[in-house]
């Protein structure tokens, strides 16, 4: 599989596909921590997916998988998140490096102004997070 194809892998599967192409030793840089190996990767995304099916009235996932600068690639995330009538549109991007066949490192990178305009989303429509 080429790099492409293992970044659009992670991006376009469920948690046992993506974990096939996650490196056991993987590190997944957020703007708050890092989280390290791919069980605990593929934990903090099942958590995620749990709280928003929880917590909001419907989450629709969008993504693109492009090539980025230096042979890694960016997955463009477009999450479409709905609570009481109230929709909101939030935007981020993972940077991913991608040898032999597999995932190495995974970056998140807020886009300017999308994690403030989601707080106030929650705040509005009356989620903690």
């Amino acid at each position: 599989m080429g790099a492409l194809e293992t970044a659009r892998t992670l991006d376009q599967s469920g948690s046992t596909t993506a974990a096939s192409v996650i490196a056991e030793g993987c590190a997944y840089t957020r703007p708050d921590t890092v989280i390290t190996g791919r069980d605990a990767i593929l934990a903090s995304y099942r958590s995620a997916d749990e709280w928003g099916q929880s917590s909001l009235d419907q989450v629709v996932f969008e993504s693109s998988v492009r090539p980025h600068e230096d042979g890694r690639f960016a997955i463009e995330y477009l999450d479409l998140l709905t609570r009481r009538g109230h929709q909101h549109e939030h935007r981020c991007r993972q940077i991913v490096t991608v040898q032999a066949g597999l995932i190495t490192h995974m970056e998140h990178v807020d886009l300017p102004g999308q994690p403030e305009a989601l707080r106030a989303c929650f705040e509005q429509v009356g989620v903690q997070r």
